[in-house]
């Protein structure tokens, strides 16, 4: 595939994980699902497949999926750096670990990460869990980014959890789409998604009375809206995030 001229291909969510971690997450979908996991994982050989492909630039991540990890972690993506050309690592943390912010602070100024990558339903905490604020201020003070994926486990419940406050970092819209068209038709689809993501977050929800669960969808979003922004409005008359 030869991208158009002066057209340039990011990739901004690429799993690289420690070969003991690759071995777990192998296992655990064999025993759960269908799913193939039998791609190659080598960084060297994942960088030269995104790079002749035209990828330019891309992320790559892993996540602690417990407490005690992290670091380990962390300094793998770090040393991997040198084995995936193009790629830039964002770290992980675990809100369960007692030196979770000297960890945070190591990978975004000692290894000069350029972010983190959360996993929430998978590290299996809130995103407004008073023990990350810090981390997220930090990443402020620092202008880097935050890539995170939500959704509903036995803990959380997606957007019908409301936050105490919003988690703002560095907010990253990623569409592939071009024109303002395109865009719109991918936001609509967040908003108002098909049967299998809508059952996610609302328990009850059947395609029989998808009109009624869009309607409370819409009243869902609106009301998280105008929360978002009466917090944001006294953030900044108070001139600071609190």
């Amino acid at each position: 595939m030869t991208p158009p001229p002066g057209f340039r291909y990011i990739d901004v969510h690429t799993h690289l994980h420690p070969e003991w971690l690759f071995r777990a997450i192998r296992r655990w979908f064999a025993e759960r699902s269908n799913w193939n996991l039998e791609s190659p994982t080598d960084p060297a050989v994942v960088a030269g497949f995104l790079r002749e492909r035209g990828v330019e630039r891309f992320l790559y991540c892993s996540y602690a999926h417990k407490a005690g990890i992290a670091r380990e972690i962390n300094a793998w993506l770090h040393a991997t750096r040198a084995r995936a050309p193009g790629g830039l690592p964002l770290g992980t943390i675990h809100p369960d670990d007692p030196d979770m912010l000297e960890g945070a602070e190591e990978a975004l100024t000692g290894y000069d990460f350029p972010g983190f990558k959360f996993h929430i339903n998978v590290q299996r905490f809130f995103p407004d869990d008073p023990r990350v604020m810090p981390v997220y201020e930090r990443l402020l003070a620092l202008d880097r980014l935050l890539l995170s994926l939500a959704g509903r486990s036995t803990r959380l419940r997606g957007e019908k959890e409301e936050w105490e406050r919003p988690p703002i970092a560095n907010l990253l819209w990623l569409s592939s789409q071009e024109g303002l068209w395109a865009k719109l038709g991918l936001l609509r689809e967040a908003a108002f998604p098909r049967h299998e993501v809508m059952a996610q977050i609302y328990p009850g929800y059947r395609p029989a009375l998808r009109g009624w669960f869009l309607l409370r969808r819409a009243a869902d979003l609106l009301r998280l809206a105008l929360r978002l922004a009466g917090r944001l409005g006294r953030g900044r008359s108070g001139g600071h995030h609190g």
